[in-house]
């Protein structure tokens, strides 16, 4: 009947405008949370950078105060070997005095 055709149309047509609402209530929800996951990336790429940065400085200063301990090794080194140097000059000459005075 009529009646029956007016009442499923207008069911169905409820219908429609229920699933469509529903749609778009998920896309909303899909598009939220798409926007976060940027936002979270975005956060973590800076992150990042920011640690690579830190990461670059620290070797930087690792490979610097490598290099200053090298330089004061070399320098303790010199200065030993000078003074091992003196000390054997020096022995050298004791030695030689104490022979000239045996003979």
């Amino acid at each position: 009947t009529e009646a029956e055709r007016s009442r499923l149309a207008a069911h169905a047509s409820t219908l429609q405008w229920e699933e469509k609402k529903a749609l778009e209530s998920r896309l909303a929800s899909e598009r939220e949370a798409r926007q976060r996951l940027s936002a979270q990336h975005k956060q973590l790429q800076a992150r990042m950078a920011s640690e690579i940065g830190d990461l670059r400085r620290l070797l930087a200063q690792g490979v610097e105060e490598r290099q200053a301990a090298e330089e004061r090794l070399m320098s303790e080194k010199r200065d030993v070997e000078g003074r091992m140097m003196s000390e054997n000059k020096e022995l050298e000459g004791r030695l030689l005095s104490e022979k000239s005075e045996v003979e």
